[in-house]
C-alpha cells in the first residue's frame, strides 16, 4: 500500500472514532459531575495506584534496558516512565519514540534493539492479558450464566496466534540490506528477551502487575462514578484496553478506547454510557498524575544530557 495511502486510512480510522467518542461525551456530560463525589479515600487510593502504574513501568523498562548491559538510574527510568505514559495516551507509541532517542542518545542503546525489546514486551503483555481475559470470561460465563462463548473462543484463538509468534524463528532478507540489518536487530533483541528465562518471567510477572493495577484503578473509577461494574469484569475491560493500545492502525487510542470499553459494557450488560465514562475517566486519572510526575522529572532528564554534553 502506497504510503499517502496508508497515512489517509490511518488518520481516518483515527478521527472517525475520536468524532464518534466526542458526540457521546457531551451527550453523557452530566456524568462528570458525580467525579464531585469522589471520596478522600478514593483520591488517595487513585493516586497511589497511578504512582505504582508509573513506577512498574519505569522498572519494566529498567530490567530489558539492563539486559542489554546497560545501567540507568533510579530517576531517568521513572522519569521515562512518567514521558512515555502521558504521550502514549494522546499519540500511537509517541512516548515510547522519546524515550528510545533518549536512551540513544544519552546510553548508545540502538534503536532497533528498543524497537525488538519494546515488541517482545508488547507480545508478553497480549499474552498476559489475553491469559486473564479468558479466566475473568470464564468465570462470568460460569458463575453468572453469561454467554460469552463467542469472547472465550476468540480469546483462546489470539492466545494461541501470540504463543506461536513468540516462538516463531524468523529472519528477513532483501534487496534493502540495510534495512533488512536493522530489521533482523530487532528480531534479534525480541529472541533474546524470549530465551532469557529470567527476564522473561520478570516481564510477565510486571505485566500481571499492571493488568491487576489498571483493573482495580478502573473498578474505584466506576465507584466513583456509581457504575455496576463488579472487579471480574474490569478485568475484562483491561484486557481490551491493552488490544487498544497495540493497535498500530490508529495515530491515538483516544477515543477508540472508550468506544471499545463502551461496546464490552454495553454486551456485558452495564450499558455503553458506563464503559465509555469510566474509560475517559481512568485515563484522565492516569494522564493527570503522570503530566505532573514528568514535569517534576524534565530537569532531571536534561540535566543529565547537559552534564554528558560537558
Amino acid at each position: 500500500m502506497p504510503q499517502s495511502t496508508n497515512q489517509i486510512l490511518k488518520y481516518t480510522v483515527t478521527t472517525i472514532p475520536v468524532g464518534i467518542f466526542v458526540y457521546f461525551i457531551f451527550r453523557f456530560h452530566k456524568d462528570f459531575y458525580l467525579i464531585s463525589d469522589i471520596s478522600t479515600s478514593q483520591f488517595i487510593q487513585l493516586l497511589f495506584l497511578s504512582l505504582l502504574t508509573i513506577t512498574l513501568n519505569g522498572s519494566k523498562l529498567n530490567q530489558i534496558i539492563k539486559s542489554f548491559g546497560i545501567d540507568i538510574r533510579m530517576k531517568e527510568w521513572f522519569g521515562l516512565s512518567s514521558i512515555t505514559l502521558t504521550l502514549n495516551s494522546v499519540l500511537f507509541k509517541a512516548g515510547s519514540l522519546v524515550t528510545s532517542n533518549y536512551l540513544k542518545r544519552k546510553h548508545g542503546f540502538h534503536y532497533m534493539s528498543y524497537v525488538g525489546a519494546l515488541g517482545a514486551d508488547q507480545l508478553i503483555a497480549l499474552l498476559i492479558s489475553t491469559l486473564v481475559g479468558l479466566c475473568a470470561s470464564v468465570y462470568l460465563a460460569v458463575q453468572m450464566g453469561r454467554d460469552l462463548d463467542l469472547l472465550i473462543g476468540g480469546l483462546v484463538l489470539v492466545c494461541a496466534a501470540l504463543i506461536f509468534l513468540l516462538n516463531w524463528k524468523f529472519t528477513f532478507t532483501g534487496k534493502k540490506e540495510n534495512f533488512f540489518k536493522a530489521l533482523n536487530r530487532a528480531v534479534e533483541a525480541l529472541k533474546n528477551i524470549v530465551r532469557d528465562r529470567r527476564l522473561f518471567v520478570i516481564i510477565c510477572a510486571h505485566a500481571l502487575g499492571m493488568i491487576l493495577l489498571t483493573a482495580i484503578r478502573f473498578y474505584i473509577v466506576c465507584r466513583v462514578l456509581h457504575y455496576d461494574i463488579s472487579l471480574i469484569q474490569c478485568f475484562l475491560f483491561t484486557t481490551v484496553m491493552i488490544f487498544v493500545r497495540a493497535f498500530p492502525l490508529i495515530q491515538s487510542d483516544l477515543g477508540t478506547r472508550e468506544l471499545a470499553l463502551g461496546l464490552l459494557a454495553e454486551f456485558l450488560g452495564s450499558g455503553l454510557q458506563s464503559g465509555m465514562m469510566a474509560a475517559f475517566v481512568d485515563r484522565l486519572v492516569v494522564l493527570f498524575w503522570c503530566l505532573i510526575t514528568a514535569a517534576l522529572f524534565r530537569n532531571t532528564l536534561i540535566d543529565r544530557e547537559d552534564s554528558l554534553k560537558t
